[in-house]
């Protein structure tokens, strides 16, 4: 539970500097360019880049898009395989 508490604070921390606390409301007029094409290429060109496969003895999670993206896609919602919402 002190683990967990740390974090939480350092997260707090962090928000209260960037002043998410005295604004908190999204803007929705920047909601028309939420899953934009040219978004979607630059988060494609991001992975592209960036992915690291990570490997252990007992597993591969190469080709699992849960366990790869988490919740940084638009269809997968919270599983640990290639299921989606849609699925």
């Amino acid at each position: 539970m002190s683990r967990v508490d740390d974090a939480v604070q350092r997260m707090v921390r962090v928000k209260f500097t960037m002043g998410l606390f005295e604004n908190p409301l999204a803007y929705y007029n920047m909601a028309k360019y939420l899953g934009c094409q040219e978004h979607r290429d630059l988060a494609r060109e991001v992975v592209r880049k960036t992915l690291v496969l990570l490997k252990n003895r007992k597993y591969s999670h190469a080709g699992n898009i849960g366990y790869q993206c988490c919740g940084w896609t638009i269809e997968w919602q919270g599983l640990s395989d290639n299921s989606t919402a849609e699925q």
